[in-house]
């Protein structure tokens, strides 16, 4: 998954999760002057990178940036919706995001968190898709986030500080969202479950496939983003459940 002139589809992962937030955006901006807080905070955070990083840390509840990732985004919208991302390639200082997706936002690796309420049948979605019992992620596809093409190579669950479940689901192929054509690797797509709150906690990691060409049953997934082992240390970095 090197970088090329052309977008990252992983650009357009991120954009997806952004695009599902618009109305509850344009909401808040009805409000009026907190509406205007909450904007004048987003503009602060693209244009001042300590800003950035601080408000990244303080969604994923972590005390530093992991090696090797930047922080980009993190956007909280009260009681609707919360999300940050982190990338391999820096964004820019100056706050231009379209010009650090059109350089193509990601190299080979990533993190996408959000949360939000669990509305109608969501939670049932994630639940067969979690244990097995469909291969259609129609939540995340209704999220602007593309699964359904990839072939599951490994489910089960990691234990994360905090959480009082944590249940995953390691696919290969395609992610993709708005206009993008998908990207190869491999993605695992996390569920994080907190005591007394039903909230809908996704952490997405995505990065490259060792060996493509390799049947999923055989293929060693140790040392990459479908590794239980190094899934749990990764994501034990953050404090999703506060």
């Amino acid at each position: 998954m090197a970088r090329s002139g052309k977008t990252s589809p992983w650009v357009y992962v991120a954009l997806g999760c952004l695009g599902a937030a618009v109305v509850a955006i344009l909401v808040v901006a009805g409000l009026g002057f907190a509406g205007w807080r909450w904007a004048r905070g987003v503009e602060q955070q693209l244009e001042d990178p300590a800003a950035r990083e601080a408000k990244v840390l303080e969604v994923l509840g972590a005390e530093r940036v992991p090696d090797g990732y930047h922080a980009v985004i993190a956007i909280e919208i009260p009681f609707l919706m919360t999300m940050a991302i982190l990338s391999d390639v820096p964004p820019h200082d100056d706050g231009d995001a379209a010009e650090w997706s059109n350089e193509g936002g990601f190299e080979e690796r990533g993190l996408i968190y959000f949360e939000m309420p669990s509305w109608g049948d969501e939670g049932e979605n994630l639940d067969d898709f979690l244990e097995g019992r469909t291969d259609d992620a129609e939540f995340l596809r209704r999220s602007s986030i593309d699964l359904q093409r990839g072939e599951v190579i490994g489910r089960g669950e990691v234990d994360l500080p905090g959480a009082e479940r944590a249940r995953y689901v390691a696919q290969r192929g395609s992610i993709g969202g708005h206009g993008g054509d998908g990207a190869e690797g491999l993605t695992s797509t996390v569920l994080v479950e907190c005591a007394g709150d039903a909230r809908i906690r996704l952490a997405i990691w995505f990065g490259p496939d060792p060996d493509p060409e390799a049947a999923p049953e055989a293929l060693a997934v140790g040392g990459t983003v479908g590794d239980p082992e190094l899934l749990a240390g990764f994501l034990g970095q953050f404090r999703f459940c506060g």
